[in-house]
């Protein structure tokens, strides 16, 4: 059967994309470039900033990029383990928190500020149409619009009853919620100081957050932290322009890496002491400096945000919603309670997955490839994750890898009625 796929933003062509990624590679060398005149209009379509995962041990600042400890973009094996057991572990919940395999729920929960609630509102809509989808997990949209991360560190704040509400008006219960996605931010991020020190006060309110999480939702095991999108700002005084968006990466680097070294305010474990929050875990890394493609192909238009330069457009919702739906469907920690139980009629046949090469030095250029069919229907999607917070769909996308480690490159194809069938390609990158 021939191959569909789905309106999404993948990779750029593979020369336009090897032209771009020389600007990364400068970058990378030099470090950050000079401040940009302040505007906040289209024409900041590049500060020479290079998103976390492309930087990888590479320096901002004087503070090391990477997603996670040592400057990587995979979470160590233990904490990566760890994180692996719980998802297989998690089962949908009736109202008192008791295993229901029938009639129960597996909750997934957002938390932030109104860039946070249009995206988790259009992944919504995205994964619920989604045949493909468990449908015993509902998403649900607990982030609020103009409710940045101040007025979430206190358990008993109005936001925190917001989402319970929300909860009861779609028949749920606090005891339901198992897994969050979390994006947070101040409003006027400027006035916190200058990095590292907004990024740091962010890192330490985000702590508070998931320590919230747990307080109020005692059986929530699984949080993902994504970083904010690009804005086409850097004027100080607006909402949250640049270089602050891009900084506030770095503060869920941070609150990760603290967890990961075994800070007793942040265990996971019941076996470590008292559980203080659940275990975290990059979700998605959102940012892309402008139309400066990152590693993956991806940019963010100026036609991606609203006239204030900072809130996602449509196309812009929808981008991150696509990323989201990717990450969920592909990544090892998700798939045991996001994908769909069972198979109606047959499965897609993934007959191969490749990667060409599959090792080399930093910055290593990859073409992937898949071959699928639908023995009964139509492959309506393949969607990709590279290990690194980034993503691709379609059957043979491209992708440079800037920073070395191990990357498990994992695809998932969707038949028209909802079955998948996944596979993955590793690919080894030298320093």
């Amino acid at each position: 059967m021939k191959n569909t796929v789905p309106m999404a933003p993948g990779p750029s062509k593979e020369k336009t994309l090897r032209h771009h990624f020389l600007g990364y590679g400068f970058a990378l060398l030099v470090g950050v470039l000079g401040a940009n005149q302040a505007r906040g209009d289209c024409s900041l379509t590049y500060t020479g900033r290079v998103p976390l995962p492309d930087l990888g041990p590479g320096q901002y600042g004087g503070r090391q990029g990477g997603l996670y400890p040592g400057g990587t973009n995979n979470p160590p094996p233990a904490h990566a383990q760890a994180a692996f057991d719980i998802a297989n572990a998690l089962r949908p919940l009736d109202a008192n928190g008791n295993t229901d395999n029938t009639n129960g729920r597996v909750v997934v929960l957002s938390i932030g500020m109104s860039n946070t609630n249009q995206e988790f509102g259009s992944f919504i809509s995205l994964a619920n149409g989604d045949p493909a989808k468990f449908s015993r997990t509902v998403l649900i949209n607990g982030a609020q619009g103009g409710k940045d991360i101040p007025l979430w560190l206190d358990p008993q704040a109005a936001t925190w009853a917001q989402v319970d509400s929300v909860l009861a008006n779609n028949g749920l219960t606090p005891a339901q919620v198992q897994v969050a996605w979390i994006k947070q931010a101040y409003k006027q991020e400027a006035s916190y100081g200058a990095f590292p020190t907004h990024a740091q006060q962010l890192r330490d309110d985000l702590g508070t957050v998931v320590r919230n999480l747990r307080l109020r939702y005692p059986n929530i095991k699984l949080a993902y932290l994504s970083s904010r999108t690009r804005a086409y700002t850097d004027n100080p005084a607006d909402l949250n322009p640049e270089p602050y968006a891009y900084e506030t990466g770095f503060a869920v680097k941070w609150i990760i890496e603290q967890q990961i070294s075994g800070d007793p305010a942040l265990n996971p474990h019941a076996s470590q002491g008292p559980v203080m929050a659940p275990l975290l875990l990059w979700g998605p890394y959102l940012w892309a400096d402008g139309e400066q493609p990152r590693s993956d192909g991806f940019v963010w238009h100026c036609s991606d945000v609203v006239a204030d330069f900072t809130h996602p457009s449509t196309s812009g919702r929808q981008k991150v919603a696509e990323q989201l739906l990717a990450f969920f469907k592909t990544n090892p920690t998700t798939v045991p309670w996001f994908l769909k139980r069972g198979v109606s009629g047959q499965a897609p046949v993934l007959s191969s997955v490749a990667a060409s090469p599959t090792t080399g030095s930093a910055p290593l250029a990859v073409q992937f490839s898949s071959s699928s069919h639908d023995p009964d229907g139509n492959v309506t999607q393949v969607a990709w994750t590279f290990d690194d917070g980034t993503y691709a769909y379609g059957a043979n996308p491209f992708k440079y890898f800037p920073s070395p480690g191990s990357y498990n490159a994992r695809v998932c194809v969707t038949d028209n009625q909802g079955n998948t069938a996944r596979d993955q390609v590793t690919v080894n990158v030298t320093p």
